[in-house]
């Protein structure tokens, strides 16, 4: 019995200590994963790369959570907006095959979403170019 208590305190211990990924943390992962998807063969090998990456967002979303469940930090929020950012990506991970009409209309989201409040002639926010990189990625040679 001593030993589970003394194996649960180490490795409850190592977790508290865990660090959360920040955004550049997980714009390098994008980057990695952006670059085995790009030399992907076929559709459903690229969608792999974006569900690891989905997974790796919900993940640290969790433990940010369970950290602070009161209110977000600015590390949390920042992450909350990439994640967001990219969600019309991700939701192209259900799909079996992608047309070009649903290519268009998820570009057009990111693009609207990511010009809501701003100047009209500012330049894309980093989110949303990298939320347009994945979709560019999954829907190269796309069906019409």
């Amino acid at each position: 019995m001593r030993r589970i208590i003394l194996l649960l305190t180490w490795t409850l211990s190592f977790s508290a200590f865990a660090k959360n990924k920040s955004t550049a943390d997980f714009y390098a992962e994008s980057e990695a994963l952006l670059k085995k998807a790009t030399a992907a063969a076929n559709f459903t090998e690229k969608q792999k790369y974006l569900k690891n990456l989905q997974s790796s967002f919900q993940a640290s979303l969790d433990q940010y959570e369970k950290e602070n469940p009161a209110e977000a930090k600015t590390d949390e929020k920042e992450v909350s907006l990439l994640f967001s950012t990219l969600e019309p990506a991700f939701e192209l991970l259900n799909k079996k095959s992608v047309r070009a009409k649903e290519c268009d209309l998820k570009r057009q989201f990111v693009l609207t979403g990511d010009s809501l409040g701003r100047p009209e002639s500012s330049p894309q926010t980093k989110t949303a170019q990298e939320a347009l990189r994945w979709i560019d990625v999954l829907c190269k040679n796309s069906k019409n």
